[in-house]
């Protein structure tokens, strides 16, 4: 009898691990991914880091857009609270005279476009999200991310290679 009971627990056990572990992987809702501005925020702070306009970090402020150059909504741009450079809706940037720089209206100083062109789900863990800077008319690029919620936020990582036009090259 002792024989006979052990496998039974042990084939239940393995059931219920099995049955357990195949619920992981179908891709059950993640609430902590589902919001758009979560992988919106992941996205566009994976581009502030990895930009590499002339630049950089020294822009005195980033103007952000969405599909289609939509602004931001209110509670994306509240991520951004505080950061430096500041983040700006798009619609609050203005071009030079010769309509080939972005520059922040406060200061009159060069700033940087951060555009999210595109988000295409692959599943609720994983989207393909297109997007890119702009700073002059010779200077811009084009990026393909790939998004995979893990531990409750997304984490991104760069596809492809990135086209990049560069005043300074």
């Amino acid at each position: 009898m002792p024989v006979r009971w052990v496998p039974s627990i042990f084939s239940c056990f393995a059931i219920g691990l099995a049955t357990l572990l195949a619920s992981c992987f179908v891709g059950e809702p993640n609430p902590a991914c589902n919001s758009g501005d979560d992988l919106a925020e992941a996205a566009l702070r994976f581009q502030f880091a990895s930009n590499q306009s002339a630049i950089g970090d020294r822009a005195a402020a980033y103007f952000v857009a969405v599909e289609e150059d939509q602004d931001p909504g209110t509670d994306l741009l509240a991520r951004f609270s505080g950061e430096s450079p500041p983040v700006r809706p798009l619609s609050g940037l203005t071009m030079s005279e010769a309509g080939d720089r972005v520059l922040d209206p406060s200061t009159g100083k060069p700033s940087l476009i951060f555009r999210i062109y595109k988000r295409t789900m692959l599943s609720n863990t994983e989207a393909i999200v297109e997007g890119g800077y702009y700073e002059a008319n010779l200077s811009a690029s084009w990026i393909t991310m790939r998004a995979q919620c893990r531990e409750g936020y997304w984490r991104i990582e760069k596809i492809g290679p990135e086209k990049i036009s560069d005043l300074s090259l």
